[in-house]
């Protein structure tokens, strides 16, 4: 079977977990007022990323928001600052850069302008006038190594 990764919590002094979500959700990130965790979240095996805000009790989506299909699901989402959207990354012409969605809807914004390279982790300055990003090419070489027997 395959594995599901779901949201749960645990009190920083110990005790039992609590889940949160039971549809497939990762990198969660907790809201600046502490109220609300959003997360990559799919309503159903195959469907379509999302970005799911959620109590922070856990339970039903509060608000679950379309992305484009190039988003970068392997990296989280990011609060902004003033807690009125959310950030992610997306890649549409091969070169990835972030993007910001208001909660109240609307067409994505991009954010930055890289023509190139990837972006592998990138979060906010607590005061949201600075975005700090990890970037870089993503290189694979095969090498072919045979035992000779001489």
């Amino acid at each position: 079977g395959s594995i599901k990764h779901t949201l749960w919590k645990v009190s920083i002094d110990g005790g039992e977990p609590a889940q949160l979500t039971d549809k497939l959700s990762n990198w969660p990130d907790v809201s600046p007022d502490g109220q609300k965790i959003a997360c990559w979240y799919r309503a159903e095996p195959g469907a379509s990323w999302q970005i799911a805000v959620i109590p922070i009790t856990g339970g039903n989506p509060e608000k679950v928001l379309d992305v484009p299909t190039n988003a970068d699901t392997p990296i989280p989402i990011r609060w902004t600052p003033d807690g009125r959207g959310v950030s992610f990354g997306a890649t549409p012409d091969g070169a990835s850069n972030v993007w910001y969605q208001l909660l109240d809807g609307g067409e994505p914004k991009q954010v930055t302008y890289f023509l190139s390279d990837q972006i592998h982790w990138f979060d906010w300055s607590k005061d949201g006038k600075q975005l700090a990003c990890s970037r870089g090419r993503m290189l694979n070489d095969v090498v072919l190594i045979t035992e000779s027997k001489q």
